[in-house]
């Protein structure tokens, strides 16, 4: 076994070099869905629009994105540069790095701190309807 495939630093190039191929794949759909509807992809798709197609390529259950789609859309409309106070991004988080991420990272950010914090996306959004945060 090469000692390279072990060290945190090759995980971390294969997981860049996969989040670039996941993130190609949600421009050229994107890129698809504006052409069918007649519209080129600088006019008819928004960021936001990709960010939730990228966070439905990371949460694969239909029924989880749409809880986490609820979430997000309470927190901050799917904007990268929302603000609430000390909270930033699309997740609403505290930490002053997340809020200097781009959308893309905000969303794998926001699924594995809320996978880890409530277990599943319609947990969290439970919580969000009873609390008003997460």
């Amino acid at each position: 076994m090469d000692p390279r495939e072990n060290d945190s630093y090759s995980f971390k190039v294969v997981e860049n070099k996969e989040r670039k191929k996941k993130r190609l794949l949600v421009l050229i759909v994107a890129s698809l869905i504006g052409a069918v509807n007649g519209q080129s992809y600088a006019y008819g798709v928004e960021q936001s629009d990709l960010l939730k197609l990228y966070a439905h390529s990371r949460i694969v259950n239909d029924k989880q994105y749409q809880c986490f789609y609820q979430l997000i859309t309470k927190e901050s409309n799917w904007r990268v540069d929302a603000k609430n106070g000390s909270h930033y991004g699309i997740g609403q988080m505290k930490n002053a790095k997340y809020g200097k991420l781009d959308g893309f990272s905000m969303v794998d950010w926001s699924v594995r701190y809320i996978t880890k914090r409530y277990g599943s996306m319609c947990n969290a959004w439970r919580f969000f309807k009873a609390k008003g945060y997460h």
